[in-house]
């Protein structure tokens, strides 16, 4: 019988052990320091300005009015929502806070205003309702038919995602919290920005197909979960369609929280 050579890994990656909290907050606080001179000497050599000036600036800029301040908060909320691509949950919790004030108030609650121009309807709920069907019936089919595919190719590839394995494993503490998490804060956020932010940019260059299916694409690869990529791609084309179907950006976020609930049952039931 022939044996097989077995090869170190040209990388190997080690998870860091814990640290003291004194430790974390050092860290935390060198790295704002050494990014803030970064920025310092690059505002300098390139632009020729003095950073001092230019960080004062930024500093009235966002905090000299309310009007600047909402604007400023808008923003930081968008860029925390990159986050979901790593499943960063406390990215995820402090933007959905700042969507939340963004939603109540404001610029005269802009964000509200422009997340609900139409009312809610039956016959979209109903629409959305069975949506959900479609997409589950067509989602098991892909990953039956994709999962062989990866074993006869020999690629390895993790069948369960990690949020479903702390659901599984984790105390019912983390339980209730992931619960909570992904069935409502992840589904507003990650709607917000795919459906909203992302579309909304890549709409005026590859049209209304084409951003729908680079989106899907891009929904697909930022959840990092190979055996699931084809169903994860098809439930961003259903999302980005009940979306441009109804006008309303609050029926993609019911759908996605269905389809997050339903994943989160189907947890739990295989306990």
């Amino acid at each position: 019988m022939q044996s097989k050579t077995m090869h170190e890994p040209f990388v190997r990656v080690v998870k860091r052990g814990e640290m003291p909290m004194k430790k974390k907050v050092f860290v935390r606080l060198a790295a704002v320091a050494l990014a803030l001179v970064a920025d310092a000497l690059f505002i300098f050599f390139v632009t020729g300005l003095n950073p001092i000036d230019v960080y004062k600036a930024m500093i009235q800029g966002t905090f000299s009015t309310s009007m600047r301040f909402s604007w400023a908060m808008r923003d930081l909320a968008s860029l925390l929502l990159i986050g979901i691509a790593l499943f960063n949950f406390s990215a995820e919790l402090l933007s959905a806070a700042l969507l939340a004030l963004l939603w109540l108030g404001g610029e005269r609650g802009m964000l509200r205003d422009k997340l609900s121009r139409e009312p809610l309807s039956q016959a979209s709920l109903g629409v959305t309702v069975l949506t959900l069907v479609v997409l589950q019936l067509v989602a098991c089919a892909l990953i039956l038919l994709w999962q062989p595919l990866l074993r006869s190719m020999n690629i390895p590839f993790d069948d369960t995602q990690e949020v479903v394995t702390q659901l599984q494993n984790g105390g019912i503490g983390l339980r209730i919290f992931l619960f909570l998490v992904v069935t409502t804060i992840v589904p507003l956020a990650e709607e917000l920005f795919f459906r909203r932010v992302l579309f909304g940019l890549l709409l005026p260059h590859l049209g209304g197909m084409g951003g729908a299916v680079a989106v899907a694409l891009l929904f697909g690869a930022a959840h990092g979960f190979l055996a699931g990529f084809p169903a994860l791609f098809w439930m961003g084309l259903c999302f980005q369609w009940i979306y441009w179907r109804t006008g309303n950006f609050c029926y993609p976020v019911i759908l996605h929280s269905m389809v997050n609930l339903w994943g989160c049952l189907l947890a739990f039931l295989s306990l």
